[in-house]
């Protein structure tokens, strides 16, 4: 999605049965087909439950785009997960945000403050 993503909750993102590698991403705004976003903000969303499978980790909000803030969402894992709380492709601006259960909570993001990582 190249837009904003605000107020939502994603719980639950698991991979099929019959699927032998699986990236999930919560949230995924920035670019398409090479395009880069720029401006994009990603706020209050609640992320849990993103289930990874064979060779991939799970990402709770991925960013591709330049001029992106992250703020105040809590991006949270019941049981210790390999991945990435917050992955930025170009960048990112990290304000106020809770993760938790992720083996790399903040991957090539900038923590401008007020984070919460456990």
């Amino acid at each position: 999605m190249t837009g904003d993503a605000i107020d939502n909750v994603v719980d639950g993102v698991r991979p099929p049965s019959d699927v032998a590698n699986f990236l999930p991403q919560g949230i995924y705004i920035g670019g398409v087909g090479g395009f880069q976003a720029t401006g994009l903000l990603a706020e209050g969303n609640r992320i849990r439950n993103v289930v990874p499978k064979g060779v991939y980790e799970a990402r709770g909000i991925a960013v591709a785009g330049q001029g992106v803030m992250i703020r105040n969402n809590v991006i949270a894992e019941e049981v210790a997960t390999t991945g990435k709380g917050v992955y930025c492709s170009f960048g990112g601006h990290l304000v106020g945000n809770l993760i938790s259960g992720f083996s790399q909570p903040n991957a090539f993001c900038h923590d401008a403050g007020g984070n919460l990582i456990e």
